[in-house]
């Protein structure tokens, strides 16, 4: 991962970077490329930061480096609720039209790219294997966000935990998929507990739970290092280890 030098400016050499954002400027002609990296800047916002509000036509498609971003809405006039999270590799914004109906905010120090929204778009249209890519990478994050909507609806409090914990883990060593991967959680317990529709004494819980089988080691609150991927994939249910294999396909 690259350094910032300071604050605000464009974006280091693409080759430098894994993901998505990686495998795209890899894809495109030099010239291409360079015409999309003059349309970018490499952020760093703060926890808290809202780079998108309820409603905003965003003139900016942006790409999470680093940090933990919230998709929120304001439900019952005053209370923020938090419908979906943001990690590295994930983007952010509407492509081509419309505005968004969610905030997008910073839950945690965040380094991001943002590109002009109008020329990514000409790109795509230009570039259909650029154009393939980001809809894939797309829908691959519409699957997650469809995966999470019958865990949150439907399982146990262990069976959230043990699929988000694997979510994150093959977040951070997509391939090969493998034990002894360490894996720091997005949010603080209380906030983590409203995103999975639970209490944080229940979610501790469960933590613990998971230690006490041999699946997971807890160094901390926040930090865990995975012991035993099968036996987490099998507490987390069939979704999460569909989406595994989704992972390792590419």
């Amino acid at each position: 991962m690259p350094k910032l030098i300071s604050g605000n400016g464009r974006i280091p050499d693409p080759t430098l970077y894994s993901g998505h954002l990686g495998e795209l400027m890899q894809k495109l002609e030099p010239s291409v490329r360079t015409e999309l990296l003059s349309a970018a800047a490499f952020r760093r916002v703060s926890a808290g930061t809202v780079l998108i509000s309820v409603g905003m036509d965003s003139t900016d498609l942006g790409y999470v480096i680093s940090g933990t971003l919230a998709m929120t809405r304001i439900v019952d006039e005053s209370r923020k609720h938090i419908i979906g999270l943001l990690v590295p590799t994930d983007l952010y914004c509407r492509l081509f039209d419309g505005s968004c109906d969610y905030s997008i905010e910073a839950l945690t120090d965040a380094q991001v790219c943002c590109f002009d929204r109008g020329t990514f778009e000409r790109i795509l249209n230009q570039q259909p294997e650029a154009e393939r890519l980001t809809l894939a990478h797309i829908m691959e994050q519409i699957d997650t966000a469809r995966d999470w909507l019958m865990l949150i609806s439907e399982r146990k409090v262990i069976h959230r935990s043990a699929a988000l914990l694997a979510l994150l883990a093959r977040r951070a060593a997509p391939v090969p998929f493998s034990n002894s991967t360490a894996v720091r959680l997005p949010l603080q317990r209380k906030e983590l507990a409203q995103y999975l529709g639970t209490t944080p004494e229940s979610l501790s819980r469960s933590f613990h739970q998971m230690q006490r089988l041999g699946v997971i080691t807890i160094m901390d609150p926040q930090n865990f290092m995975i012991l035993d991927l099968a036996a987490l994939a099998a507490l987390s249910g069939d979704d999460v280890g569909r989406d595994a294999c989704r992972a390792n396909r590419h």
